[in-house]
Formats: C-alpha cells, sequence, structure tokens
C-alpha cells in the first residue's frame, strides 16, 4: 500500500505512487494507446497503427485516389467493398494496383 501523506486541511491525504509503478503505467498506456505494426506495401515497409484496416492504411499512406484502383493482401485480391473491414495483420504485403489507359 503506497504512503500516504496528510495535507494541510484536515481529512485530506495524498497518495505517493512508487517511481517504478508510474514508469510501468506510462509504458502500459504508450504501448497499447500507440501500437504500430509494419506492413509492405508495394514491397516497401510502412508503419501503421494496429489494428488497421486496408481503408486505415490507405489514409495513412496519403492515396489521392481510389479510382482504378485494386488491392491484393498476401498475394489475394481485396474486393473493394470489403476495404472497410479487411483486417491487416503485422508482415502482410499489400499491393496497390492502378489500372491505366493505354496499349
Amino acid at each position: 500500500m503506497p504512503a500516504k501523506e496528510k495535507v494541510s486541511e484536515p481529512g485530506l491525504y495524498t497518495t505517493r505512487i512508487p517511481a517504478l509503478s508510474l514508469k510501468f503505467i506510462v509504458y502500459f498506456f504508450y504501448t497499447f494507446k500507440t501500437r504500430r505494426m509494419t506492413v509492405y506495401v508495394n514491397n516497401e515497409p510502412r508503419e501503421i497503427s494496429a489494428p488497421s484496416t486496408l481503408q486505415d492504411m490507405l489514409a495513412t499512406c496519403e492515396v489521392p485516389s481510389v479510382r482504378g484502383l485494386a488491392i491484393a493482401v498476401n498475394n489475394q485480391v481485396i474486393a473493394r467493398a470489403t476495404w472497410d473491414h479487411h483486417p491487416l495483420r503485422p508482415g502482410d504485403r499489400v499491393m496497390l494496383i492502378r489500372a491505366s489507359k493505354g496499349g
């Protein structure tokens, strides 16, 4: 139990938190609030927040337009309708394929 210190007003106490437990609390919140993972987008490593979906990854990578864009995750084409809820996992390989005109 942490040591209590009496404050100037009657009946009020402050609690000292040992430094080690304060460091643990900071580490805990930093680790679980800002979790990151690495995925490979067109063979380039990208750090994104975890957990993320394909739609989150597109926003993070600042893809200008999704018109004419196809996405494959680990060599499996993902339907556009499922981009907003398709989860990404650490180490996933994402290929962004853009259709172009010409021959």
